[in-house]
């Protein structure tokens, strides 16, 4: 399953599932079915970002839990874009 998180922006294409919800993704993310996701940071949600979905995946890539997805950034927020490229080179590298 390939998830294009965002609150707002549709998916480039139909072979993405367009998820909404931070927490929606967490759960998608812990079946082990998805393969690739792309990233917004701003959910709408103040407690829930895409930062926060990408701390999930380094912990349950860390646990063993599910294979590494790839992983692609699409946010427009630059502050948080770069942070979450650190998070992205850090499971990359595990």
């Amino acid at each position: 399953m390939k998830i294009f998180l965002d609150d707002i922006r549709n998916a480039p294409d139909n072979s993405w599932v367009v998820v909404r919800d931070g927490h929606i993704c967490m759960n998608l993310l812990s079946t082990g079915i998805v393969t690739e996701i792309s990233f917004d940071h701003d959910l709408g949600d103040d407690w829930c970002n895409g930062y926060d979905v990408l701390c999930h995946i380094e912990l349950l890539v860390w646990h063993g839990a599910i294979l590494k997805p790839i992983i692609y950034i699409h946010t427009d927020n630059a502050g948080a874009r770069n942070k979450m490229v650190l998070a992205k080179k850090k499971i990359e590298e595990m």
